[in-house]
């Protein structure tokens, strides 16, 4: 029997010069891909927005709405169970390797990338579909592409998945991957309010309304809806 491809997008946000580092990412066929790009550019045609959604870039004024309407379709998508979306919340002040300062925040990232990939990913659905995993690219994932066949061994031997369930693991930009793009308002928001910063009006607006629309009250404990649909994991407690 053919299994089917289930793609994964995943971004880090928070890593350099913050306590709290989030990664996540979103699971969906590439049909259901293709239709979220395209929603996403026809929500940034409402105010004729030719850059990027970032959480980071994020001014408030006429964008608010398209903004939100990006969040909406988020909460959306996995409400109606056409997007699954992982993550890990991670205490940097806490992890080894940036504390005693071996290797780099980034070398951290691209293993936290693993962890997520394997105890999230490999183990969901590894046993049920061929999975293709796109990480935004950067040197926080620039490593990771060597550990797809690590992944795949630890997957196969601790969670029962197919053998090679992680078909590649191809870092691609965000300026082409408006699904990306929308990961990142999420948890770009979700690591600001897990360190409790202090954020514009605009933004604390904005990350309090991505809060609402969540399943959860707050992102400190973990969480998970369903098994699959929607899960928070506090790497490290």
């Amino acid at each position: 029997m053919k299994l089917p491809i289930l793609e994964f997008y995943c971004d880090s946000s928070s890593h350099r010069g913050h306590k709290y580092v989030v990664l996540g990412g979103v699971s969906a066929t590439p049909k259901r891909v293709l239709q979220l790009n395209a929603a996403l550019d026809t929500i940034k045609s409402t105010i004729e927005m030719k850059g990027e959604f970032k959480w980071s870039g994020f001014r408030g004024g006429n964008k608010t709405q398209a903004y939100k309407s990006a969040v909406d379709l988020f909460f959306h998508s996995i409400e109606n169970r056409h997007l699954h979306f992982h993550s890990i919340v991670c205490d940097f002040a806490e992890f080894d390797h940036h504390r005693t300062g071996r290797g780099s925040p980034e070398a951290s990232v691209n293993k936290l990338y693993y962890q997520l990939m394997l105890h999230q990913i490999g183990r969901r659905y590894g046993g049920s579909a061929r999975i293709e995993i796109y990480p935004d690219h950067g040197n926080d994932s620039a490593e990771v592409v060597r550990f797809r066949e690590a992944i795949c061994a630890a997957a196969y031997k601790k969670y029962s998945a197919k053998p090679n369930c992680i078909r590649a693991i191809k870092p691609v930009p965000s300026a082409k991957h408006n699904i990306l793009q929308m990961l990142d308002i999420v948890i770009g928001s979700m690591a600001a309010l897990r360190e409790q910063r202090s954020l514009a009006t605009h933004k604390a607006g904005l990350a309090d309304y991505i809060l609402e629309k969540s399943p959860v009250s707050n992102w400190d404990h973990d969480f998970n809806l369903n098994q699959n649909r929607f899960s928070i994991w506090n790497f490290g407690r």
